[in-house]
């Protein structure tokens, strides 16, 4: 299989792919959970299919392009994860007619919008920021999530979505839980506040449905792969899970071996007096984040199925350039080095790392035995 590959090449493990969406399929089902995965790491018809073998039928994704994608592969409820975009309306509209579709709301204004410019309904997910400090209405703001459900007119108000991307900010598992907490504590209180709200706006159709049964969604990957509380939710809709990469391994949320995507990058060079090698895997494939320690992926050994190994002790991606990527390795390793051969990487970022090779490279899929 490696002899096929002439170009930086991402591998895919479909084995720990299955495992992964089971481990998360069977969280949701353990909690009464719908999930309703992210789609915006993987992009791929072919994953998706796989994901559906879990019996997983709604999706959510990051753009208009992306929904209009995977409705052409038989995706029939499908969310568009980011604040509504005005200027997109028209292909909203052309979309919902073919699957249901929901959007974000944000605002008032954009909801208005919305109601005037399509009359078929839609479903729509408040996007609340509960500490992320990103797009999103404050889980704490009532007046202004009732005021954009009294513009959005009849369009169906499915629920309210949380994205607590500060998770990845966290230093470990527990300080984790201590957010996911913090955000079960605030949307109890959330519910509390709609109940009463339901009782007293002016307008009576914004009561009837603030009086109706909400759904209350996440969507970050470290607390949907380690919390086992969910009182207050009612899906989950994580992205990174799929792939997994060091960033989620480094909080916890997996382990390294979970970790189902790896760069195949070709040697170019090597540097023996610095115990180096240069590979062709720049930014461009790896994207540009690091890790903690200021480096940019881990160094694997590929084998000949297309599998890999352990990361290799002591050797990582030191730096990065838009198409060079510098190893810095042991003396053991380089010794058995040569210009041509490859190396893997396990990416920092799994959605930069794929969402760049789509543009740039080649994927190679590692089937599961059997298939």
């Amino acid at each position: 299989m490696l002899e096929n590959i002439t170009s930086p090449t991402l591998l895919v493990d479909q084995s720990k792919v299955n495992r992964n969406v089971q481990r998360m399929a069977d969280r949701a089902l353990r909690h009464n959970l719908t999930l309703r995965p992210h789609f915006k790491t993987h992009q791929s018809g072919e994953v998706g299919e796989w994901v559906r073998s879990f019996g997983v039928n709604s999706i959510t994704v990051t753009s208009l392009r992306m929904a209009r994608e995977f409705a052409q592969c038989g995706w029939e409820d499908i969310t568009i994860a980011m604040p509504l975009n005005p200027r997109e309306l028209p292909g909203i509209g052309e979309l919902a007619q073919q699957v249901y579709l929901s959007v974000f709301l944000v605002d008032p204004e954009t909801a208005g919008k919305l109601s005037k410019e399509i009359a078929k309904q839609i479903g729509y997910f408040i996007e609340l920021d509960a500490g992320y400090g990103r797009s999103g209405v404050k889980i704490e703001n009532l007046n202004l999530i009732a005021a954009i459900i009294e513009a959005a007119g009849n369009h169906h108000c499915r629920g309210f979505y949380v994205h607590s991307g500060h998770t990845y900010e966290a230093g470990d598992k527990q300080e984790i839980d201590q957010i996911h907490e913090g955000l079960m504590r605030k949307i109890a209180n959330l519910k509390s506040g709609l109940s009463r709200l339901a009782g007293t706006h002016p307008s009576g159709p914004v009561r009837t449905r603030l009086a109706q049964t909400f759904e209350f969604a996440i969507g970050d990957t470290p607390a949907c792969s380690t919390q086992e509380s969910f009182n207050h939710i009612t899906s989950i809709g994580p992205g990174n899970f799929v792939y997994y990469d060091l960033v989620q391994a480094g909080l916890g949320a997996c382990s390294t071996d979970d970790i189902a995507v790896c760069l195949a990058a070709p040697v170019v060079q090597v540097l023996p007096h610095k115990n180096q090698a240069i590979v062709h895997a720049g930014w461009v494939q790896l994207g540009k984040d690091r890790l903690p320690d200021g480096t940019h992926g881990r160094v694997v050994k590929l084998k000949e199925d297309g599998s890999w190994s352990a990361s290799l002790a002591d050797c990582v991606v030191l730096k990065l350039s838009q198409e060079h990527g510098t190893l810095q390795l042991t003396t053991e390793v380089l010794q058995e080095l040569s210009p041509g051969d490859l190396l893997g990487i396990l990416p920092v970022h799994a959605c930069a790392t794929v969402h760049g090779m789509r543009a740039t490279g080649e994927q190679l899929i590692i089937a599961a035995p059997g298939d």
